[in-house]
């Protein structure tokens, strides 16, 4: 796939313009820390579908390799996004919310104990 040229758009609803809008939505998402871990989770993915299918294309020779293909940065962002869907954030504002409201561990959102840093151990616990 070919770059754009400068101030032309893609056109809406395609593959590329969906894959805009996860990566705007998302980092922002991220960036305010509200609901970081899907978020980080659906960037994850949608790094690693940018790197599959427009780095490395699927062939099996040399352009494998991310220095080659040109896709570091994709894999790259790939895996922090994974890290931060994985590990969560410190600082995001769904942790200082559950620990100023002294709240049993029910996650951002209400979305349940994968996405709020709580082993489920922990969680057995703090119920039993």
């Amino acid at each position: 796939m070919r770059p754009r040229p400068a101030g032309h758009a893609a056109p809406v609803a395609s593959q590329v313009w969906f894959g805009g809008l996860i990566e705007l939505a998302g980092g922002v998402a991220v960036l305010l820390g509200a609901a970081t871990r899907p978020a980080a989770l659906l960037c994850s993915g949608t790094m690693a579908m940018a790197y599959l299918q427009f780095h490395w294309k699927f062939h099996l020779d040399s352009g494998f390799w991310p220095t080659v293909n040109k896709g570091e940065l994709a894999l790259l962002y790939c895996f922090v996004f994974l890290h931060l869907a994985c590990q969560g954030g410190v600082l995001a504002v769904c942790q200082i919310a559950n620990k100023t409201l002294q709240q049993a561990p029910t996650g951002c959102f209400g979305l349940g104990w994968p996405w709020t840093g709580w082993s489920v151990l922990h969680g057995l616990l703090i119920v039993s």
